[in-house]
Protein backbone atom coordinates (compact mmCIF):
# COMPACT_ATOMS: atom_id res chain seq x y z
CA UNK A 1 0.00 0.00 0.00
CA UNK A 2 1.70 3.49 -0.94
CA UNK A 3 1.06 6.40 1.08
CA UNK A 4 -0.11 9.50 0.10
CA UNK A 5 2.11 12.16 -0.48
CA UNK A 6 2.07 15.68 1.63
CA UNK A 7 0.78 17.50 -1.53
CA UNK A 8 -1.97 14.73 -1.99
CA UNK A 9 -3.10 15.75 1.61
CA UNK A 10 -2.66 19.08 1.03
CA UNK A 11 -4.55 18.91 -2.22
CA UNK A 12 -7.31 17.47 -0.44
CA UNK A 13 -7.98 18.61 2.72
CA UNK A 14 -7.42 22.68 1.71
CA UNK A 15 -10.18 25.01 2.91
CA UNK A 16 -10.76 27.43 -0.30
CA UNK A 17 -9.96 31.05 -0.60
CA UNK A 18 -12.80 32.92 -0.17
CA UNK A 19 -13.09 35.57 -2.45
CA UNK A 20 -15.22 38.65 -2.24
CA UNK A 21 -16.22 40.52 -4.93
CA UNK A 22 -18.90 42.98 -6.87
CA UNK A 23 -20.70 41.90 -9.99
CA UNK A 24 -19.43 43.74 -12.54
CA UNK A 25 -17.53 43.35 -15.92
CA UNK A 26 -14.25 43.73 -14.32
CA UNK A 27 -14.48 40.99 -11.65
CA UNK A 28 -15.72 38.82 -14.40
CA UNK A 29 -13.12 39.02 -16.16
CA UNK A 30 -10.98 37.98 -13.04
CA UNK A 31 -13.38 34.93 -12.55
CA UNK A 32 -13.11 34.13 -15.92
CA UNK A 33 -8.78 34.46 -15.80
CA UNK A 34 -8.68 32.60 -12.41
CA UNK A 35 -10.06 29.28 -14.49
CA UNK A 36 -6.26 29.09 -15.99
CA UNK A 37 -4.56 29.78 -12.93
CA UNK A 38 -6.50 26.55 -11.23
CA UNK A 39 -5.22 24.87 -13.64
CA UNK A 40 -1.54 25.47 -12.90
CA UNK A 41 -2.16 25.32 -9.07
CA UNK A 42 -4.89 22.91 -8.41
CA UNK A 43 -4.29 22.52 -4.93
CA UNK A 44 -5.52 25.90 -4.54
CA UNK A 45 -9.65 26.06 -4.47
CA UNK A 46 -11.19 29.22 -5.14
CA UNK A 47 -14.77 30.07 -3.69
CA UNK A 48 -16.18 33.04 -5.53
CA UNK A 49 -18.71 34.94 -3.63
CA UNK A 50 -20.35 37.60 -5.30
CA UNK A 51 -22.74 40.30 -4.15
CA UNK A 52 -23.76 44.00 -4.95
CA UNK A 53 -21.57 46.99 -3.93
CA UNK A 54 -23.46 48.07 -1.09
CA UNK A 55 -23.79 43.98 0.11
CA UNK A 56 -20.14 43.49 -0.19
CA UNK A 57 -19.07 46.87 1.60
CA UNK A 58 -21.37 46.17 4.49
CA UNK A 59 -20.41 42.81 5.09
CA UNK A 60 -16.16 43.56 4.76
CA UNK A 61 -16.74 46.63 7.58
CA UNK A 62 -18.47 43.35 9.79
CA UNK A 63 -16.05 41.22 8.92
CA UNK A 64 -13.10 43.81 10.22
CA UNK A 65 -15.13 45.11 12.98
CA UNK A 66 -15.48 41.54 14.86
CA UNK A 67 -12.69 39.72 13.20
CA UNK A 68 -14.93 37.52 11.58
CA UNK A 69 -12.68 36.68 8.59
CA UNK A 70 -15.17 35.54 6.01
CA UNK A 71 -13.43 36.56 3.38
CA UNK A 72 -9.91 35.82 2.81
CA UNK A 73 -9.44 38.28 -0.30
CA UNK A 74 -11.77 41.10 -1.45
CA UNK A 75 -11.67 43.50 -4.23
CA UNK A 76 -11.83 47.29 -4.05
CA UNK A 77 -12.54 49.50 -6.24
CA UNK A 78 -10.49 52.92 -7.31
CA UNK A 79 -12.89 54.36 -5.17
CA UNK A 80 -12.14 52.64 -1.86
CA UNK A 81 -8.37 52.51 -2.43
CA UNK A 82 -7.50 56.29 -1.26
CA UNK A 83 -9.76 55.32 1.82
CA UNK A 84 -8.36 52.00 2.86
CA UNK A 85 -4.93 53.66 2.08
CA UNK A 86 -5.88 56.94 4.60
CA UNK A 87 -7.61 54.34 6.80
CA UNK A 88 -4.17 52.15 7.23
CA UNK A 89 -1.80 55.52 6.79
CA UNK A 90 -3.40 56.72 10.15
CA UNK A 91 -3.37 53.20 12.22
CA UNK A 92 0.09 52.56 11.33
CA UNK A 93 0.54 56.43 13.26
CA UNK A 94 -1.38 55.37 16.08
Amino acid sequence: MRSRSRHQTLRKSAKPLVIGTVSNGDMAVMQRMSVEFTKLHPEIKLEWRVLDENTLRTRLMSDLAISDGQFDVMTIGSCEAPIWASAEEGASHN
